[in-house]
């Protein structure tokens, strides 16, 4: 009976330690799931905050490009105009 029960305790030995590690196997796995999705959230978080910002960003560059296009108009107008003034004096 002791030689048989040796491997029965081996076994049973190799059982325990198999759940032991699978324990700590689905600790670490938790403790890294946990890990990503805090690096998911913060990288969606400065990705929506960079998305805004350039957006405004954007949104200003345009305006901007009216208001200069508007301006450009103007000054031809304005040299049109004084070239015709001028013209007319000479």
């Amino acid at each position: 009976m002791v030689a048989c029960s040796t491997p029965i305790k081996l076994f049973f030995q190799d059982l325990e330690d198999k759940h032991a590690l699978r324990i700590h196997l689905e600790s670490v796995v938790e403790d890294l799931w946990n890990q990503f999705t805090v690096a998911l959230k913060n990288y969606q978080e400065a990705t929506e905050e960079r998305k805004k910002a350039f957006e405004d960003l954007k949104a200003r560059d345009e305006k901007s490009a009216r208001e200069i296009d508007m301006q450009m108009r103007k000054l031809q107008r304005i040299q049109v105009l004084s070239n015709v003034l001028l013209g007319n004096r000479m």
